[in-house]
């Protein structure tokens, strides 16, 4: 089992993505979708664990990070965006043409800091929320990926605060 936790929009404070970090057993990977890229190599640094991150809006300052990246794990592939270029706060069309098109194992976004999990075709399309900033009276949240053994990929939405999952 390969065990990936997603976060995005930490906006500086990482506190409770490094509590995550000492609770979550066996992790491999984490995925940054964005605001703020320094907690993204911070995390690195402190946790020895590969971290893949993507700039956001509030990464103006970033000229070397890409907004999108594809990530390639045991045969199965990502996508990361932070979602602010592809306007997701208004519709995830561009991301459902996406994952029709590239045919993509999951696509990760943040920017909206609301949880979203659905399948579009074959492709999961998730938003962990906000671990730091969330709106809309929803609770600080963060997303596990995890690849099975027979190359399943599973996701859940969890609450930081409750530990409370939907599990797709």
């Amino acid at each position: 089992m390969y065990k990936i936790l997603i976060v995005s929009d930490s906006h500086g404070r990482k506190g409770q993505i490094m509590d995550l970090i000492d609770r979550i057993t066996d992790l491999n990977h984490i995925f940054h979708l964005g605001d703020v890229v320094s907690d993204a190599i911070d995390l690195e640094s402190i946790s020895g664990l590969l971290v893949d991150y993507v700039a956001g809006n509030c990464d103006f300052n970033d000229m070397i990070t890409p907004e999108n990246k594809v990530v390639e794990i045991l045969g199965k592939r990502f996508y990361l965006t932070h979602g602010h270029n592809e306007r997701v706060k208004y519709s995830l069309k561009k991301l459902e043409r996406l994952a029709k098109k590239e045919k993509f194992d999951g696509i990760f976004f943040g920017h909206t800091h609301e949880p979203y999990m659905e399948y579009y075709g074959e492709t999961l399309i998730m938003n962990p929320g906000s671990i730091s900033l969330p709106r809309n009276g929803k609770l600080p949240s963060y997303s596990i990926i995890q690849i099975d053994d027979k190359g399943r990929v599973h996701g859940t939405l969890n609450d930081y605060k409750n530990s409370s999952e939907k599990n797709f």
